[in-house]
């Protein structure tokens, strides 16, 4: 049975900055290379803030962060 996960994109202070829905099927991987564009969101540099992911059914969560400059990558768990 599929799954429907919301993540809503927040600013440091908590403001909501945009939400964007998706369908997950079993064992699907879902990747969404622009969050900010995928919210609605400016792109802004410096942002300290966090995604909240939030499903109707389990799912395993997680983010990589990019580095434009250096391009590492940084991998960032889900968190219950």
């Amino acid at each position: 049975m599929a799954a429907t996960a919301t993540v809503t994109l927040h600013a440091g202070d908590g403001t909501v900055l945009g939400t964007t829905s998706r369908g997950v099927g079993p064992h699907e991987p879902v990747q969404i290379n622009d969050i900010f564009s995928a919210v609605g969101a400016p792109h802004t540099k410096n942002l300290a803030g966090w995604a909240e992911i939030v499903s109707d059914r389990p799912i395993y969560s997680y983010a990589t962060v990019i580095d434009n400059q250096s391009a590492d990558s940084i991998f960032i768990p889900g968190l219950p």
